[in-house]
């Protein structure tokens, strides 16, 4: 069956030099809500948090246990000049960061969760590539990677959130909210840093925010979650998970799910390390929702972190 599919993007906001006042901590799911085509309601566990209509739109997640991730082999000349240098860092920086969401203390128990880290590979752009039967030239899509990347130049569609630190972009099934891809951008444009000493943008941190968003985790109103809307520079306070964040991944991926498909990190359509040629295909109709990421004064990150937007594809 041809199912609808969404895409959906969310990154972490750099904060100013001053924060907005602390709300009730409750963290916050993502939603299949689409605002830009409808006034998505409060969330009914949250009303601090966006959600949707139970009745139409679900809470995304993913559905097995098992999640590769890769990184692109490129990574950054600003982790180190020297490229292997610069690779081995990203790989222990980015083993961390999942490692911490994995590793949540649910009641001594973990979350249902295990990440594989897949290793480097050459693509180095967000994509999902679907299945689609009606395309007779192409019914069936290349691999897929769940891709963590540094993007040198920050792309110009993504400038009107600002300085961003990175975003996140999710690809789902609109009808269950099953997340089927999520891919990792970092601005290379931003510094950023890799040890505990002469902390600019703490990279762990900022993969460990993201990769809350690639588990369908929203902003949370809690200041002190890794799940916060803003980072403060020069902080490695995001490394760690808050209660508010560790109440999430254990509420969504509980310890006591069951009905798990055995363990198997493939990405969705089989593993792809190189980029989809021609452009990929989607799996029904798909959409991109972003969360802007950005440097803004402090009166501004309510609304950013709160804003989304989508970029819709129809199925051919």
């Amino acid at each position: 069956m041809n199912l609808p599919v969404a895409r959906l993007s969310a990154a972490l906001l750099l904060a100013a030099a001053t924060f907005l006042p602390s709300t009730a901590s409750a963290f916050c799911r993502t939603w299949s809500c689409d605002p830009t085509k409808e006034t998505c309601p409060a969330d009914p566990g949250n009303p601090a948090c966006a959600g949707g209509d139970p009745a139409r739109h679900r809470p995304l997640y993913w559905p097995q246990r098992c999640i590769g991730f890769s990184l692109n082999q490129a990574a950054s000349a600003q982790l180190d000049s020297n490229p292997d240098r610069a690779r081995a860092k990203f790989a222990r920086v980015a083993d961390l960061a999942f490692a911490t969401w994995q590793k949540a203390d649910c009641g001594g128990k973990r979350p249902s969760l295990a990440f594989y880290n897949l290793g480097f590979i050459e693509c180095d752009r967000q994509e999902f590539n679907g299945y689609n039967p009606s395309n007779e030239a192409r019914p069936t899509a290349q691999g897929n990677a769940n891709l963590v990347m540094f993007r040198d130049r920050w792309p110009a569609e993504y400038q009107n959130a600002g300085n961003a630190l990175a975003l996140t972009t999710l690809t789902f099934n609109v009808q269950s909210g099953e997340i089927y891809d999520a891919d990792i951008e970092i601005n290379g444009e931003v510094s950023v840093s890799t040890s505990d000493v002469a902390v600019t943008n703490d990279l762990q941190s900022i993969l460990t925010h993201e990769i809350g968003h690639f588990l369908g985790i929203a902003h949370s109103p809690d200041e002190s979650a890794t799940m916060f809307a803003t980072y403060q520079p020069g902080t490695l306070g995001f490394r760690d998970l808050s209660p508010d964040d560790v109440n999430a991944v254990c509420s969504i991926y509980s310890p006591e799910r069951t009905g798990l498909p055995s363990c198997d990190p493939t990405p969705r359509h089989g593993y792809g390390e190189k980029c989809a040629v021609p452009a990929p295909l989607p799996d029904g109709c798909s959409a991109t929702r972003v969360t802007p990421s950005a440097s803004a004064p402090a009166a501004a990150l309510a609304v950013l972190a709160l804003a989304l937007r989508w970029r819709r594809r129809k199925s051919s």
